[in-house]
């Protein structure tokens, strides 16, 4: 997702206009659908398949998934005066789980529960 979204929006950056429906408009509109799909897509992979062994991560994941639920709720409901603020719902959250997922690689994934620690 990181990677499609910088390629993607680096090669199709929106025009100065806006959404004006050029090539490059139509092509940033697109790459955007890809990112959300891939956002969506690995939250809801990490919230199952991290359940197990790391539940916290699961929780950050599922946390993540929400504020974009957030973002997605709340632009059909503000005024478009306010749009800029629930959209930051989610490129907040995305930019948060990338941080706590970057801890857990640094720390490569040792990261346990309380009890855990006092046993070992």
């Amino acid at each position: 997702m990181n990677w499609f979204s910088i390629v993607g929006y680096e090669m199709f950056p929106l025009t100065q206009a806006g959404y004006a429906g050029t090539f490059q408009d139509i092509m940033h509109v697109v790459v955007t659908i890809v990112v959300v799909i891939l956002s969506i897509t690995s939250l809801i992979t990490i919230m199952i398949s991290g359940y197990t062994k790391y539940k916290s991560l699961s929780i950050c994941a599922f946390i993540a998934l929400s504020l974009m639920l957030v973002d997605a709720i709340g632009m059909n409901i503000v005024p478009i005066n306010y749009f800029g603020i629930v959209e930051r719902f989610r490129v907040l959250a995305a930019t948060a789980f990338n941080a706590i997922l970057g801890l857990y690689l640094f720390n490569q994934f040792q990261f346990k529960n309380h009890k855990e620690l006092q046993e070992n």
